[in-house]
């Protein structure tokens, strides 16, 4: 789905002080997004060649959502989709304990510690703009794990998940097993000011990303700010046959600002750039290059890979005065990045695409 822009508070990943209910207290409810989208189809244009824009009706998202506390100390979510064809129903869904106000454990399919702020909401459908490094990410953003909350100087929450399998080749990734690996992340608690980090160990230890946001809402103000870092180290070997590490390393950074005239507008302002620098070595045949994969699987030029490099820039309007849980939108959305050029072997050419988005978010 798109990116944060109403900053809803993950559930699990980030958890909040236990509720203490007698009796279950379960709820359901319903999420919705449709829109018209117009797209110019920029990426796709080549001299010689004409490329028609098009508008589309889409339903983005429809999920069934029940959450709430089934015992004292017992809490449950979960996200049923209900559109896409072909894929688990089980968008998310957990349970949780609370051992008292400073330890709960979780289990279920649940949000991962990746990307910030901008990745941290099961409700990230209410974004209209998301940076091309969720593209990038270690794991799919809701993925089965146990998970350990102690909340102390702030949230510290520790998930346990199957490690990352980078590839099918055992001469080329260091993991070729199941078995578990680790994210560790904190939340403090400044009054208005949220700040986080995060880190997490893939590929049996080898690779690494981490991430250091913060999150501010005050006075009809949200805003948050996201640094990401990844440390993918790829396995090569060289003239003895012996395995060697060489980094990628790929950063972004993400800012979310809205501002909400309460019970009437709530204009948004979003931008996040990425960019992945290859590890370099001629001894290896490693070439490091600025354009992103640009070919499909049959080896056509198809720009809709964004994995080197990325912007995205998005501004709009979501008005507030309509009827309670609808809130229609308007959204403008480029994103650009480098291309390989496709008369010019390994030099790369600037494209861009531009989306203007009409449609209503629904949460029943």
């Amino acid at each position: 789905m798109l990116g944060l822009v109403l900053f809803a508070a993950a559930a699990v990943a980030r958890p909040e002080a236990p509720v203490q209910a007698d009796a279950a207290q379960l709820k359901i409810g319903a999420e919705l997004r449709a829109e018209a989208v117009y797209r110019n189809h920029g990426l796709d244009k080549e001299a010689g060649k004409t490329v028609k824009a098009t508008t589309d009706i889409e339903v983005q998202h429809a999920n069934l959502v029940l959450a709430g506390t089934f015992a004292k100390d017992d809490e449950a979510a979960f996200g049923f989709n209900l559109r896409d064809v072909g894929v688990s129903p089980l968008d998310y869904g957990y349970f949780t304990h609370n051992f008292g106000k400073l330890v709960s454990v979780s289990m279920g399919k649940m949000r991962v510690l990746q990307g910030g702020w901008d990745n941290a909401s099961y409700e990230d459908f209410t974004g209209h703009a998301t940076g091309v490094y969720a593209d990038n990410l270690v794991y799919d953003a809701n993925s089965p794990m146990l998970a350990v909350a102690l909340r102390a100087g702030g949230t510290i929450t520790l998930q346990v998940l199957n490690d990352k399998v980078m590839g099918e080749d055992p001469e080329a990734t260091w993991n070729m097993t199941a078995h578990p690996t680790w994210v560790l992340g904190w939340q403090g608690e400044f009054g208005p000011i949220t700040p986080l980090i995060d880190v997490g160990s893939y590929d049996n230890n080898h690779s690494r990303w981490v991430d250091a946001g913060i999150k501010t809402e005050m006075n009809g103000l949200a805003a948050s700010l996201d640094l990401y870092n990844k440390n993918q180290v790829n396995k090569y070997h060289d003239a003895a046959g012996k395995s060697v590490g060489k980094a990628d390393v790929s950063s972004g950074i993400t800012l979310n600002v809205a501002y909400e005239v309460k019970g009437v507008v709530t204009p948004w302002f979003y931008f996040s750039q990425f960019i992945d620098k290859q590890a370099t070595d001629n001894a290896l045949g490693i070439d490091d290059h600025d354009y992103n994969t640009s070919r499909d699987a049959n080896g056509a030029f198809h720009y809709d890979t964004f994995d080197d490099n990325g912007q995205v820039v998005g501004a709009g309007i979501n008005i507030n005065a309509v009827a309670k849980g609808w809130t229609p939108y308007v959204a403008f959305v480029t994103r650009s990045g480098k291309f390989e050029n496709p008369k010019h072997a390994g030099e790369s050419q600037d494209k861009s695409e531009s989306l203007l988005r009409l449609g209503v978010l629904g949460q029943l």
